[in-house]
């Protein structure tokens, strides 16, 4: 079996925006049954060279990754974003090329929509990883042309 699959997938809108002035703000979080770590988008060149957050799983274990997006641009509505969440297979920890997204998918999902200030959309879902390995758990907004408008990631360890 290759996954199993819940994917709960809303748009709420808020009125509160972020003070940071960024386009958008991301809270990523991967759990399993004894542990979790979190992941949120940053910005900044130096933010995203660091390693990402990484967490340790079982094999065949069932995960639950549940995330926010939020729009917190005060100009124009943004049009046309991707919010697309991946679980992909690395050829090792941390790795900085994104791998492909081919039959070593263990989990996708994706959604269009237009935003405004506040406005965010809101993820659930539940996967598991049946090999050991290295994964990439990826949330990213993407323009309409499909380059990264903003991401999340951290690594999940299957034992």
């Amino acid at each position: 079996m290759r996954c199993g699959l819940v994917l709960l997938a809303s748009v709420v809108l808020s009125r509160t925006a972020d003070a940071r002035g960024e386009d958008f703000a991301i809270e990523l979080k991967v759990a399993t049954g004894e542990a979790n770590q979190m992941a949120h988008e940053s910005k900044a060149a130096a933010e995203r060279a660091k390693a990402r957050p990484q967490l340790e799983a079982k094999a065949g274990a069932p995960l639950r990754a549940t995330w926010q997006l939020r729009c917190s641009r005060a100009a124009e509505p943004i049009t046309d974003v991707t919010v697309h969440f991946f679980v992909v297979r690395e050829a090792k920890v941390g790795q900085r090329a994104l791998p492909k997204l081919d039959f070593t998918v263990a989990a996708e999902s994706a959604l269009t929509m237009d935003f405004q200030t506040g406005d965010r959309a809101e993820g659930d879902l539940s996967f598991r990883l049946e090999q050991p390995g290295a994964y990439l758990v990826r949330l990213e907004a993407l323009d309409s042309k499909g380059e990264p408008l903003a991401f999340a990631a951290l690594d999940v360890v299957a034992r």
